[in-house]
C-alpha cells in the first residue's frame, strides 16, 4: 500500500508540474521523499551556472543499480519545462526554498540518507545539492531572503558549492556583497574575501554599502582572524592591518583588542571573538 501511494506521489507531482502547478508539485515530490537530485533538474533556472553536483553524484556516489524509475508524466515535464520568468519565477523560488529548507531538515537530523538508506558520500553529496539550490533559490526570492541566506552560511554544517555561489552573487552586485563575504569566510578563501573588501572600501556610496562600511567590515574580518590563533590566519592580519590603522586608527586598534565595531545603530556586531579579554571587552567604542 505504502508502494502504491509513493508512486501515486510521483506521479501526480510530474503531471501537476507538466500543467505548471509548480508549487503543488513540490509539496507531491516532499511527501514522497523525492531525491533531490530528480526534484533540482525540473529547476534549472535556480540551478546556479557552473554546478555540476547532480552529475558527479550519479556517476560516483549514487550505489550501482539506483535508477529512477520512468512515468509517462515525468517525460511530459521534461517536454513541457517552464521558462519562468518576473513573479512566477519569484514564487517558485520561494516554494523551492521549503523543499530544499526541509530536506536539509531531514539530511542533518538522520545519521543516514533517509532516500536511498545509505551512509557517509551519498548523503554528503546530497547535502552539496540541498544547501547550494537553497542558498540560490533564497537569493531568487522577492525580496532576497538575505539574512537567511547569511543564517546558513554560518552554519558550520552547510556545504554549500563555493565557486557556483561566488558567482551568482557576484552578478547580484552590492546587495549581495555580504552574504558573499560570508560565502568566502565559510570555505576559508579569506584573500578573496579581503580582495572584495577593499573593493568595498573604494565604492561611492550606494543604498547599502558605503566606504566608511567597507573599512569596518575589513576591521571585523581581521579582527576574527586574529583571533583564531591560528599562525597563517594571524600571518595575514600582519599584511592588512596598515591600511586600517591609516584610515581609521581607532578601528585598528579594535583589531586587537576585541572592542566594538559598531556604527548606526542598525549596524550590530555580532561576531565578536568569544575569548577576547575582559579588559578589551570593556574598551566599546562607536565608529561612525
Amino acid at each position: 500500500m505504502g508502494n502504491v501511494r509513493y508512486h501515486t506521489r510521483l506521479r501526480c507531482a510530474y503531471a501537476l508540474y507538466s500543467h505548471g502547478e509548480l508549487e503543488r508539485a513540490l509539496q507531491h515530490w516532499l511527501d514522497a521523499l523525492t531525491a533531490p537530485e530528480t526534484v533540482a533538474e525540473f529547476y534549472a533556472i535556480i540551478w546556479p551556472s557552473g554546478f555540476n553536483i547532480e552529475l558527479d553524484s550519479e556517476k560516483k556516489v549514487i550505489p550501482t543499480g539506483y535508477k529512477l524509475r520512468s512515468y509517462p508524466e515525468k517525460w511530459f515535464g521534461f517536454l513541457s519545462k517552464l521558462v519562468l520568468r518576473g513573479v512566477t519565477l519569484k514564487r517558485t523560488a520561494a516554494a523551492v526554498v521549503s523543499y530544499f529548507q526541509t530536506m536539509r531538515n531531514r539530511l542533518l537530523a538522520h545519521s543516514f540518507d533517509l532516500i536511498s538508506n545509505e551512509y557517509g558520500a551519498v548523503k554528503c553529496c546530497r547535502l552539496v545539492l540541498v544547501d547550494t539550490m537553497l542558498a540560490a533559490a533564497r537569493l531568487q526570492c522577492a525580496p532576497p531572503r538575505l539574512q537567511d541566506t547569511i543564517s546558513l552560511l554560518r552554519d558550520p554544517a552547510q556545504s554549500c558549492d563555493l565557486e557556483s555561489l561566488a558567482t551568482l552573487m557576484a552578478a547580484g552586485g552590492p546587495t549581495y556583497v555580504e552574504p558573499l563575504l560570508w560565502l568566502y569566510r565559510s570555505k576559508h578563501a579569506h584573500k578573496r574575501a579581503l580582495t572584495l573588501i577593499m573593493d568595498m572600501c573604494n565604492w561611492q556610496e550606494n543604498s547599502r554599502w558605503n566606504c566608511t562600511q567597507g573599512w569596518r567590515w575589513k576591521a571585523r574580518y581581521l579582527r576574527w582572524l586574529w583571533f583564531s590563533r591560528k599562525p597563517t590566519l594571524v600571518s595575514m592580519v600582519r599584511e592588512h592591518v596598515a591600511s586600517v590603522f591609516y584610515q581609521a586608527p581607532a578601528l585598528g586598534l579594535a583589531i586587537f583588542t576585541g572592542a566594538d565595531m559598531s556604527g548606526k545603530k542598525d549596524d550590530v556586531d555580532s561576531d565578536q571573538p568569544p575569548h577576547t579579554s575582559s579588559r578589551g571587552a570593556n574598551m566599546r567604542q562607536t565608529f561612525s
